[in-house]
């Protein structure tokens, strides 16, 4: 087996034997039924791992709500287990101990205060990591200089300083060794823009070339592309995101306006096009706004990609799943909420990137009456091409899908063994269940 420099136990075999071996992935926002197709449980599960998903969210989010735990998706194909402090994540470090891998959906941009915790224990338990940064987006990597504009760059930054945490800062800039981390073992990429800077990827780390997670929604089989008289709504869950209820850095938006200008940009949209309107919800959403805002309104959940395969058109704010309906050339709408992007100071430089990533104009779901239909429906098919080079894939012509590629690499580089012997057959015949 390859000697792993950031791992203390190369031996694997001699801690767990087959049936016990077992994927271990570290989350911090609650697990959700999306999350368990595009992580790739399925596919560890067919190939006879045991599987457990180790919530780590209250450990780096102290906030945390307890009552959102309700949404964890749960089921017996794998196990569940939540640290709500650190001391429960030393009572489950055996779990990290036994891995075959650790596949980190923690580390962002690399260490942090927040966890500093989490990232000890992989560097405990020995075992190989798996850092994943393939879901890039327009202006995910800019710094505040990148917004036009003395105005806007000062108002940014007054925004960024406010919402600052200095021992942060302070950590972050130290290096991550310092703390009892390893480096990463492996970093899996998507487009040439996912290639960010990460402080636990070093030159030690093996890396993968895959493509978004989205990606994979393109190249299921039975997924045809069609034309519906149907126009699908992605929504992007702003009054009630996970990940934007526990960052205190975002404000709540205006809701009832919202709406409001929602419900006008859909009669455009259906008054123009003869198509009705349908809603994507959000897999991570934890409120019931649109059911409530939108009565009357087909609201569909956990079937985005289906949605946008047979759909004429697209309505985006801003989302992942756009990754999807640019594969499919899609004609794609994307208009902004401007009291939105005021509510957080990183909204500005996640947002209007992409306008410029597809050679957009601006549209403002606030200014909506002041746009003519040739000013609001132009160019809906443009710099498709460019977005999928920059933030999905380098090799979209590859047809192999994101797990099965990962798994292959790592065992051709001798990061993992092969496949389980026993067990496969029933993980098989419980996800055929499933």
């Amino acid at each position: 087996m390859r000697a792993f420099s950031n791992n203390a136990d190369p031996d694997r075999n001699s801690r767990t034997d087959a049936s016990e071996r077992s994927v271990v992935y570290l989350t911090n926002v609650p697990f959700s039924r999306r999350d368990y197709d595009r992580y790739g449980l399925p596919h560890w599960l067919a190939e006879g791992y045991r599987v457990c998903v180790l919530d780590v969210g209250p450990v780096i989010f102290a906030q945390r709500e307890q009552s959102w735990e309700y949404s964890i998706y749960r089921d017996e194909t794998f196990r569940l287990e939540i640290a709500k402090n650190t001391a429960d994540l030393r009572k489950l470090q055996p779990l990290l101990d036994g891995a075959e891998l650790i596949v980190d959906l923690v580390t962002a941009h690399g260490h942090s205060r927040w966890n500093l915790p989490v990232l000890r224990a992989v560097a405990k338990s020995g075992r190989p990591s798996l850092v994943m940064s393939v879901n890039a987006y327009p202006g995910y990597d800019l710094p505040v200089d990148a917004l036009t504009g003395i105005i806007a760059r000062l108002k940014h930054f007054g925004k960024r300083l406010a919402a600052a945490d200095p021992l942060n800062s302070v950590i972050a800039r130290l290096p991550f060794r310092w703390f009892g981390i390893h480096p990463a073992t492996a970093v899996v990429y998507g487009g040439r823009r996912s290639h960010r800077a990460i402080s636990t990827v070093t030159n030690d780390t093996l890396v993968i070339n895959g493509h978004h997670m989205d990606f994979d929604g393109f190249l299921a089989s039975d997924l045809e592309s069609s034309e519906g008289d149907y126009a699908v709504f992605i929504d992007q869950g702003l009054d009630g995101h996970r990940e934007f209820v526990e960052n205190r850095a975002f404000r709540q938006i205006d809701i009832g306006a919202y709406y409001h200008q929602l419900r006008n940009l859909f009669a455009r949209v259906e008054a123009k096009f003869g198509l009705d309107v349908v809603i994507a919800k959000h897999p991570h959403g934890l409120s019931d706004s649109l059911e409530r805002h939108l009565p009357g309104r087909r609201i569909v959940s956990g079937e985005t990609a289906k949605l946008i395969a047979g759909s004429s058109l697209v309505i985006v704010h801003n989302s992942a799943a756009m990754t999807i309906a640019v594969a499919r050339r899609k004609p794609l709408l994307v208009v902004f909420s401007k009291d939105y992007i005021e509510a957080s100071p990183w909204n500005p430089v996640c947002h209007y990137p992409l306008l410029d990533a597809l050679h957009r104009r601006c549209l403002y779901l606030e200014e909506l009456n002041t746009y003519t239909d040739d000013e609001l429906f132009v160019d809906l098919t443009s710099g498709f091409q460019d977005y999928i080079n920059d933030y999905v894939t380098l090799e979209p012509q590859r047809k192999e899908k994101l797990w099965p590629l990962i798994s292959r690499v790592l065992r051709e580089n001798q990061l993992i063994d092969a496949p389980p012997s026993t067990s496969a057959t029933s993980n098989i015949q419980t996800l055929e269940a499933h």
